[in-house]
């Protein structure tokens, strides 16, 4: 069993999270979004825990593999932030801001074999 956290719970996270959810080998562990409108209503239809900080909802549930689906904006610190807690990450397109930001992320997934 995967145990996966999606950061982000906008359209894109909401469909990554109907198709992680109806596979057999996954553990839909918990979502993150500021957004206290969206939350309540994923909280309603849903036993997955919700968060509002990511760094916390990394720190606590420990997932095996995290989905950033944010504004590209937010894309580096938050996959370098989960990447350095051990987790695989598959990040939305556009994958960052920049080609340095871009390069980073993918030296250091390759270097510790994420």
């Amino acid at each position: 069993m995967i145990k996966v956290a999606i950061i982000g719970l906008g359209k894109m996270g909401m469909s990554h999270c109907a198709i992680l959810g109806a596979h057999p080998d996954v553990d839909m562990a918990a979502m993150c979004d500021t957004d206290s409108l969206l939350q309540s209503a994923f909280q309603k239809l849903t036993k997955i825990r919700c968060y509002t900080d990511y760094k916390k909802m990394i720190c606590e549930v420990k997932p095996d593999a995290v989905y950033v689906v944010t504004p590209t904006k937010l894309h580096y610190e938050m996959v370098m932030f989960a990447m350095e807690h051990g987790c695989h990450v598959f990040c939305e397109k556009p994958f960052s801001m920049n080609p340095i930001e871009g390069q980073k992320m993918a030296e250091y997934a390759k270097q510790h074999n994420l």
